[in-house]
C-alpha cells in the first residue's frame, strides 16, 4: 500500500522494531489551541494530532540520530529538567513524527514489513487505522489553515481508538487521555473573560 526507502544501512530494520516495542509509543491526541480575536473573544479549535515517538536516556542521543537517519523524517529533541539538572542524572533525548505524510510514507510501511512483536503490536494495528482516516481527511481539507472534515462515524472511530489506546495506560497518563475524550473537535468562539 505504501512505499518505504531505507537511506541508511547502519541499522538493522529488526533492531527498529525491537526498540520501538520497548521504548516507542504511537499517540492519537485531541490538541487545543486558543487565540485571541478582535472584539474580545477567543477562537478554540481542537483537533486531532497523530505522533510516532521514541525516548530514550540522554546519553543514548546517536541512537536517536540513528533512527532519525533511518526514517529520513522527523526531529529530534533533548530534554533535561530541573529535576535531572539537580540530580545530575542524563536527560531524555526523543525523536518523533507528527507529519501524516511521513506516516504514512515512512512509519507505517517499516511496522508493515517489519512488525512489532509484543503488546504495543496491538496498540500499533489501531493507531494506524487513525493515521489512515485523518490523512484521508486532509486530502479533503482545502488548505492546511482549514479545519479537519471528519464524518460522524470517523470521529467515533477516533474517539473509540484512543480510548483502546489510553486503556493499559496507568495512574495519570490514562487520567488525561480518558479526559481528552470529553473534548470536541471543531472550533468554538466564546467571550473573552
Amino acid at each position: 500500500m505504501f512505499g518505504m526507502k531505507n537511506t541508511i544501512s547502519d541499522i538493522n530494520p529488526w533492531y527498529v522494531t525491537g526498540l520501538v516495542d520497548g521504548e516507542g509509543c504511537f499517540s492519537l491526541a485531541l490538541n487545543t489551541e486558543n487565540r485571541k480575536r478582535k472584539k474580545g473573544t477567543i477562537s478554540s479549535y481542537t483537533y486531532w494530532v497523530t505522533i510516532f515517538r521514541v525516548s530514550l536516556r540522554e546519553d543514548d542521543y546517536k541512537i536517536i540520530d540513528k533512527l532519525r537517519a533511518y526514517f529520513n523524517c522527523g526531529s529530534s529533541n533533548t530534554y533535561r529538567s530541573s529535576s535531572h539538572k539537580l540530580k545530575a542524572v542524563p536527560g531524555i533525548t526523543a525523536f518523533h513524527v507528527k507529519s501524516r505524510k511521513d506516516l504514512i510514507s515512512k512509519i507505517i510501511p517499516h511496522f508493515d514489513k517489519y512488525p512489532l512483536q509484543a503488546k504495543k503490536r496491538a496498540t500499533y494495528k489501531i493507531w494506524r487505522e487513525a493515521v489512515i482516516i485523518l490523512f484521508n481527511a486532509d486530502k479533503k481539507r482545502p488548505n492546511v489553515f482549514s479545519r479537519q472534515i471528519l464524518t460522524m462515524e470517523e470521529e467515533s472511530r477516533l474517539r473509540s481508538i484512543k480510548q483502546a489506546i489510553a486503556e493499559p495506560q496507568t495512574g495519570g497518563h490514562r487520567r488525561i487521555a480518558m479526559k481528552a475524550l470529553e473534548k470536541k473537535s471543531g472550533k468554538i468562539v466564546r467571550e473573552q473573560k
